[in-house]
């Protein structure tokens, strides 16, 4: 990247504040009412067809494959 470090924090900082700023403008009952929807239209997806579900195993073996941390890291050392 071509800015220091310092300007790449700067930059972030202000970044960060954009997104503070707008979120303030947006209320709660506008973000339930924008998800509730979004769901209205999944569920209107599915009945017409234009969708299927995905077994929640296969999401988890997803995500796994996806993100699952390294050989080893997730065994417990036993110390006797």
């Amino acid at each position: 990247m071509a800015l220091s470090s310092e300007e790449r924090a700067e930059l972030a900082e202000k970044l960060l504040e954009s997104l503070e700023a707008d979120n303030e403008q947006v209320d709660s009952a506008s973000i339930d009412a924008a998800w509730g929807r979004e769901a209205q239209r999944r569920m209107a997806d599915y009945r017409a067809g234009k969708i299927g579900l995905v077994p929640i195993e296969e999401i988890f073996g997803m995500l796994w494959t996806k993100y699952a941390p390294p050989t080893g890291i997730l065994k417990k050392e036993v110390k006797e």
